[in-house]
């Protein structure tokens, strides 16, 4: 039986620095957060942590539980489904408008690391699905003696992105307009060593208030946190850049996994799994059953195999295998298909349109609009990132355009409803009520066609192919009107 998770605070001592708040505990215990990091790391993180996932049974000995652990297998549903809803809004490079030459230096490497805005986008939307949350820091580097935004721009100091997700964030105050007033977050760095081949990871927590940044790093050989920076880092925009994304929002800071449900059916399928392979392990082999022996014909050994005879002195002597009836084998097979259908379908759930709420001045103009949550989290992360880009500008004393925004891709295949749209636009196409062009491009819009097939091209190309085969008709021979006057 799977462990039953404690909702609970673990003990801690507040005075750590590496203490977690009340809300992070809340979101780690009753979302799941470790069953979610075990999902994704594959079969080899489940059988790791299998007393959580796959206990022993009782008087089951250790080789026979060891045995059926080696015998299971993941099937990722969960981290395909994930993989699946984050690269649809990422098939195009984010369109970014009015931004200016500095924010053009952001966007081409956002995080310092060479990440541009897709790549990095696509991070934090992937996090977003699967946390229900996740956070962008814009962060700035140390310029002690630096007066002027001039001398910033000439030694190249300008904003950068970081990517924090909600397991790092491990606290956060408001005050009392819900405005962050400190922040404390966990992040590796990897540094070289003193030797010339070897680098090694180290671990540090930042300390963000609204006038101040305390850096702290950890000491495995003490087991003790040091604070690295020997006066506190002054925070000179007077607040913390901090901009959150949600798919599920359930309080500040705080969000619940969209795809939890899918979480725990891939759990049910890991155990009902491995349950049916144990069973096949033993199931595929016959079991050779001996009656009626005499204590002559049960003194030694019994040679098994094709090529032998086996003679017996009792005249009731029998010899036979006894063989599964493949009933509880088939049984849990149709258990595990049912539980890939369930699991296609919660994985699916993004994708499927739902009516957008909407005030009763719109009613009239949107009736029957509708939009599937994958779209609206694409729109939440175009606010999210806008805002970040709001804080980058901030940092140097300056406001984001106003023209300024980002455009991430978000009219892309929807499954079902997409394919009837598709069948519905090529109805109008052969009723001649919309032209070739508008053809063309209402499917490149959901993503059917590439964007780099246009109308102009597609017309030649068709015109240089010629008619189908089965187009042409009979061509009547042609007449010789030389031969026809000749017999004249």
């Amino acid at each position: 039986m799977v462990h039953l998770l404690n909702f609970e605070k673990t003990p801690q001592r507040e005075d750590d620095v590496d203490s977690k708040s009340v809300n992070w505990w809340k979101m780690h215990n009753r979302f799941a957060w470790e069953l979610i990091e075990d999902l994704l790391s594959g079969t080899l993180g489940m059988r790791s942590r299998r007393q959580q996932w796959l206990p022993k049974n009782d008087k089951e000995t250790v080789k026979s539980y060891l045995g059926r652990i080696e015998r299971s297998f993941l099937l990722e549903a969960f981290g395909d489904s994930i993989e699946d809803l984050a690269a649809r809004p990422f098939s195009r490079p984010i369109v970014v408008e009015g931004a200016d030459e500095q924010l053009e230096k952001l966007i081409a490497n956002v995080d310092m690391t060479g990440s541009n805005l897709t790549t990095f986008g696509q991070d934090v939307f992937r996090a977003g699905i699967t946390w229900g949350l996740t956070h962008i820091l814009v962060d700035f580097p140390e310029t002690t003696g630096i007066e002027t935004l001039f001398q910033e721009r000439a030694i190249g100091a300008r904003p950068d992105f970081v990517h924090i997700r909600p397991q790092q964030l491990l606290s956060w105050t408001e005050d009392e307009n819900q405005e962050l007033t400190s922040i404390k977050f966990q992040e590796s760095r990897t540094v070289r060593t003193d030797s010339k081949f070897l680098d090694e990871e180290i671990q540090l927590i930042r300390h963000y208030t609204q006038t101040e940044i305390n850096i702290y790093q950890f000491n495995p050989d003490k087991s003790e946190w040091f604070l690295l920076t020997q006066e506190p880092l002054v925070n000179t925009l007077g607040r913390i850049p901090l901009s959150t994304f949600y798919t599920k929002r359930v309080g500040n800071r705080m969000g619940m996994p969209p795809l939890l449900a899918l979480a725990w059916k891939n759990l049910e399928h890991w155990v009902s799994s491995s349950d049916q392979n144990n069973l096949l392990h033993f199931a595929r082999v016959p079991i050779l059953v001996a009656s009626g022996l005499s204590q002559v014909d049960m003194k030694g050994t019994i040679p098994i195999g094709g090529n032998r005879i086996i003679k017996f002195q009792s005249d009731t002597a029998k010899l036979g295998f006894v063989e599964h009836s493949g009933k509880a084998i088939g049984a849990g097979k149709a258990a595990l298909d049912d539980l890939k259908g369930e699991m296609a379908e919660l994985g699916a759930e993004p994708l499927m349109e739902q009516p957008v709420p909407i005030t009763a001045t719109e009613a009239g103009i949107n009736a029957g609009r509708s939009q599937a949550p994958i779209q609206a989290w694409v729109n939440d992360l175009d606010n999210t990132f806008d805002e970040a880009f709001g804080f980058a500008k901030a940092w140097t004393g300056e406001e984001l355009p106003e023209d300024f925004k980002t455009k991430i891709f978000n009219e892309f295949n929807l499954g079902t409803k997409a394919n009837e749209d598709a069948e519905r636009v090529m109805d109008l196409r052969k009723n001649r009520d919309i032209s070739h062009e508008t053809t063309i491009n209402e499917h490149k819009r959901r993503g059917i066609l590439g964007e780099n097939i246009t109308a102009e091209d597609e017309k030649q190309k068709l015109e240089d192919e010629g008619p189908d085969l089965g187009m042409l008709t009979d061509i009547p021979p042609e007449v010789d009107d030389d031969n026809d006057e000749d017999e004249d």
